[in-house]
C-alpha cells in the first residue's frame, strides 16, 4: 500500500511538470516592434491659392512609405497638422485608414487654417505656413509611429454661409444650361463677388438676380477676354466658342428702387 501511494505522487507530481513545461511551449508572445517613420512626399506647390468656389477640388495629395509594427496587424495612418512650430498637442487630423496616401480637397485644407484661427473675414488673406505630420498607428494601446514634421504654404480664405438663392445672382441661358435653368455662382465673402468655374456652350447667357425675372434685376453687356462692365437689363452676353472658363462676377449694388450700378465681370 505504501509503495503504490509512493508511486501515484511521482505520477501526479510529473503530469504536472508536462503540463507546465506544454503551457510554457503553447504560449505565444506578440512583441510589438514598431519600424522606421514614414517618409512624405507631397504634390503641393511653394503656395496654394485656396477659394471657396473651388472647396470641392483637390488642393494637395500626400504619399508616405508604410510603418510595420513586428507582426502582421493592420496598420492606420492619420495626417496631423498644427501651427507653424507647434507642439501637435491639440491636431488638426484626417484619417487615412490603412491607405498610404490621401488627398484633401480645398475645403480640407482650409478647414486647418480656420480650426488654428489663421483665417479672418476682417483682414486681407496672405500666405500662411502651417506644419503637418504622419501618425502611424495598431491601436490606442500601442506606441505610435511619427513622421518628420514637414511644412505647406497656402493663401486661405474666411469661409462665408452662401446666400439663398432669394439673394444670390446666377448665369441663367443656353451657354450655361437654358433660359430655364440657371447655373449657381458661388458667393466669396472677402472679395464680395460671385464665381462659376466650369464649361461654358458657343452661346449666349446673363447673370440674374433673385431667381427670378423680376424688376428688371439681371445684368448683361459684351464678352470680352479682358471682362467688361454690365449694364442692368443689357444685352445678352454672348459667348464666342465653347470651352472651360472661370467667370468673376462683381454685382455692385442694389439700391431701394431696384437700380444696380458699378457691376463688372472678368474672364479667364
Amino acid at each position: 500500500m505504501k509503495i503504490w501511494t509512493t508511486k501515484l505522487a511521482f505520477g501526479a507530481l510529473a503530469f504536472g511538470l508536462l503540463s507546465l513545461t506544454a503551457c510554457e511551449k503553447d504560449e505565444v508572445r506578440t512583441v510589438i516592434q514598431p519600424g522606421a517613420a514614414p517618409t512624405v512626399t507631397s504634390s503641393a506647390k511653394t503656395n496654394i491659392e485656396l477659394l471657396q468656389p473651388n472647396s470641392a477640388n483637390n488642393a494637395v495629395t500626400y504619399t508616405w512609405t508604410p510603418v510595420t509594427f513586428g507582426y502582421s496587424t493592420p496598420v492606420t495612418y492619420s495626417l496631423q497638422f498644427d501651427k507653424k512650430g507647434g507642439d501637435f498637442s491639440s491636431p488638426v487630423a484626417f484619417d487615412a485608414g490603412t491607405a498610404t496616401t490621401k488627398t484633401l480637397t480645398v475645403a480640407d485644407l482650409n478647414s486647418v487654417y480656420q480650426s488654428k484661427g489663421l483665417v479672418s473675414a476682417a483682414t486681407t488673406p496672405v500666405a500662411t505656413a502651417v506644419d503637418m505630420r504622419v501618425v502611424a498607428s495598431v491601436s490606442a494601446a500601442a506606441p505610435t509611429v511619427v513622421s518628420a514634421t514637414s511644412s505647406v504654404s497656402a493663401t486661405p480664405y474666411a469661409f462665408c454661409e452662401q446666400p439663398a438663392a432669394t439673394r444670390a445672382w446666377a448665369i441663367i441661358g443656353p451657354a450655361g444650361v437654358s433660359w430655364d435653368t440657371e447655373v449657381k455662382l458661388q458667393y466669396d465673402c472677402a472679395s464680395k463677388t460671385y464665381t462659376y468655374t466650369g464649361p461654358l456652350k458657343a452661346d449666349k447667357f446673363k447673370f440674374r438676380y433673385g431667381g427670378q425675372w423680376k424688376d428688371d434685376l439681371n445684368l448683361g453687356g459684351t464678352w470680352s477676354a479682358t471682362g467688361a462692365t454690365l449694364m442692368q437689363n443689357g444685352s445678352d452676353i454672348a459667348v464666342p466658342a465653347a470651352g472651360n472658363y472661370t467667370i468673376v462676377l462683381t454685382p455692385g449694388t442694389i439700391d431701394a428702387s431696384n437700380k444696380i450700378t458699378g457691376a463688372s465681370f472678368t474672364v479667364k
